[in-house]
C-alpha cells in the first residue's frame, strides 16, 4: 500500500484530499505546512508527496528542492495550484516535478494522477495500453508464427509463445480448447497484424494530467457506446468482436500521440458525438463481420474511419453541441465542410491509411449523387465510406426514436425517407443484424460475401 503525503494550508482541504485517497486504498497523511512536511519525511518513508505550492514561509517549490537534499528522496512529487501564472511551469517540469495540477480539479483526474505515478493497477498507461486483444481464433488458423503472444492474468501480461517459436500453433489451440478466447499482441505486433504502420506507444514522455485527461476520454468513449441501449438487441453473434475492435482501435488513437491530442479534446467537448461515432464503429464493424469482411486489415479501416470522421468539428465549435435542426444558414455550410476539415487534420497523421481519409472525406455522400461535400457519383464513393454513411444515417434515424433500443422504427424511417440515399446492402444488414424481420423486396437482395455487386 503506498503512502501518500499531503502538504497544504487549508485544513479542511487537505482533509478532504486525504479522505478520498484513504477511500482509493492508499495510506495518506498530512502536515499544514512545508516544515513540518520536511520534518515527516525525514522519519517516515513516503511513495508520493501533493503539495500546494503557495503556503507560508516556504513554498511547494522550496519544498521539493529541501526535500531532494535528504537521503532516499525518491518520492514522485506533484504540485496543487490555484496560482500558475505566478511560476514557470516548463522550468517546474525542468527541476524535476513530476506533475502540477490546477485549482479547482476533479478529485477523479488527481486519482488517474496518482495512479499513474505510483504505476497501480488501475493506471492507464502502465501495462494495458502497450498490449491489443486478438481473437484466439484468428492466430490459431494461421500457418506460422509471426508474433509473440501474451495471456492477461491479473492485470499483468505473460508471454506464452514468441514469434517463429514452435508448437505455436498446438499450444494456441490448447489455449482455445480451454475456453480462451482472446489473446494480446504489443503495439510493434498489432501495428503489423492491423496494418497499421501509424500505430506507435510514444506514451513515455506523456505528462500525468495529460494521461489522466486521456483515461477519461477513452473510458468515457468506450464505456458509454457499449452500454447503447440499441446493443442489447444487436446479435451476440457479432457483439463481442465489434465492442473488442472498438477498445483495439480507440486504444490505438490513444496511443498516437497527434490522435490523442485531437481526440481527447473533441471527446472532452462533445461527449454524444463521439459517443455517436462509437456506435456507428460498433455497428459498421457487426455489418462488416455478417459480410465476412472480417480481417484485421478491413476491421482496421472501418472502425477507425467511423470514430475519426467527425473530427472537423472541432474546426467549428458553434456546431459541437448544436441540433441539426437548430442550425442556421451559416452553420449549414460550415456543417457540410467538416469532411473536408476531418480529411486535413487526418492528413497530417503520418502512415495513416489511405481508406481511413477517404471514410473521413466521403461519409456524408451518397448513393443518390446529392451527398456532400462534393456531390460524388456513386461509383466515385469509396465502398468502405458507403457503408459507414449508411450506418450513420440509421444512427442519426435511431438518436431521434424515445425509444433508443428501437431499431425497427429507426429502420422503418430509413426504409420511408433515406432509402434512395443508403445503399440497400447496408439497409438489408441492418435487419438482419437485429434479427428484424427481412422487408420482401430486400429478400433476394445479395450481400457483398455473396455477390460481385458491391454497395
Amino acid at each position: 500500500m503506498s503512502n501518500i503525503l499531503i502538504v497544504e494550508d487549508e485544513p479542511k482541504i487537505a482533509e478532504i484530499l486525504m479522505e478520498y485517497l484513504i477511500n482509493c486504498g492508499h495510506q495518506a497523511s498530512t502536515c499544514t505546512n512545508a516544515e513540518d512536511a520536511l520534518s515527516s519525511l525525514r522519519t517516515t518513508e513516503c511513495q508520493l508527496i501533493i503539495s500546494d505550492i503557495k503556503m507560508p514561509r516556504m513554498s511547494g517549490v522550496e519544498l521539493y528542492q529541501e526535500y531532494k537534499t535528504l537521503n532516499n528522496s525518491t518520492a514522485r512529487f506533484v504540485l496543487m495550484t490555484g496560482y500558475s501564472d505566478l511560476m514557470d511551469v516548463q522550468n517546474a517540469y525542468r527541476i524535476g516535478i513530476d506533475e502540477i495540477i490546477a485549482k479547482p480539479f476533479d478529485l477523479d483526474i488527481l486519482k488517474l494522477v496518482v495512479d499513474y505515478l505510483l504505476q497501480t493497477k488501475e493506471a492507464f498507461g502502465s501495462e494495458d495500453v502497450r498490449y491489443f486483444a486478438v481473437p484466439i481464433d484468428d492466430l490459431v488458423a494461421k500457418s506460422q508464427n509471426e508474433y509473440s503472444i501474451f495471456l492477461k492474468l491479473n492485470y499483468k501480461f505473460m508471454c506464452v509463445t514468441k514469434t517463429g517459436q514452435d508448437f505455436t500453433m498446438q499450444r494456441l489451440q490448447n489455449l482455445a480448447n480451454k475456453g480462451i478466447k482472446f489473446v494480446y499482441l504489443n503495439s510493434k505486433d498489432y501495428s503489423k497484424y492491423a496494418d497499421l504502420h501509424f500505430l506507435s506507444n510514444d506514451n513515455k514522455n506523456i505528462r500525468p494530467l495529460d494521461n489522466a485527461k486521456k483515461v477519461i476520454a477513452y473510458n468515457s468513449l468506450t464505456n458509454f457506446a457499449a452500454k447503447h441501449p440499441v446493443l442489447k438487441v444487436l446479435d451476440q453473434r457479432h457483439i463481442v468482436n465489434s465492442v473488442s475492435a472498438l477498445h483495439n482501435y480507440s486504444q490505438a488513437i490513444f496511443n498516437q500521440h497527434q490522435l490523442s491530442e485531437i481526440y481527447t479534446s473533441y471527446v472532452q467537448e462533445s461527449p454524444h458525438l463521439a459517443t455517436k461515432s462509437a456506435l456507428i464503429a460498433i455497428l459498421t464493424s457487426s455489418i462488416a463481420d455478417l459480410w465476412k469482411w472480417n480481417s484485421p486489415r478491413i476491421q482496421s479501416r472501418l472502425v477507425l474511419g467511423s470514430l475519426l470522421c467527425d473530427i472537423g468539428l472541432t474546426k467549428s465549435p458553434q456546431l459541437m453541441n448544436k441540433k441539426r435542426i437548430q442550425y442556421m444558414p451559416e452553420d449549414v455550410i460550415a456543417y457540410e465542410q467538416h469532411p473536408v476539415e476531418s480529411h486535413k487534420m487526418l492528413s497530417h497523421i503520418v502512415g495513416i491509411p489511405e481508406e481511413i481519409l477517404l471514410i473521413a472525406l466521403q461519409h456524408h455522400e451518397n448513393i443518390s449523387n446529392n451527398g456532400f461535400p462534393n456531390k460524388l457519383p456513386r461509383t466515385k464513393i469509396h465502398s468502405f465510406s458507403k457503408l459507414v454513411q449508411g450506418v450513420n444515417e440509421f444512427v442519426d434515424a435511431l438518436l431521434l426514436q424515445p425509444d433508443k433500443s428501437n431499431a425497427q422504427a429507426a429502420l422503418n424511417q430509413l426504409s420511408s425517407f433515406q432509402s434512395k440515399m443508403v445503399s440497400e446492402q447496408v439497409i438489408k444488414s441492418l435487419y438482419m443484424i437485429f434479427n428484424l424481420p427481412i422487408p420482401t423486396e430486400l429478400e433476394s437482395l445479395l450481400l457483398p460475401d455473396m455477390t460481385n455487386r458491391v454497395l
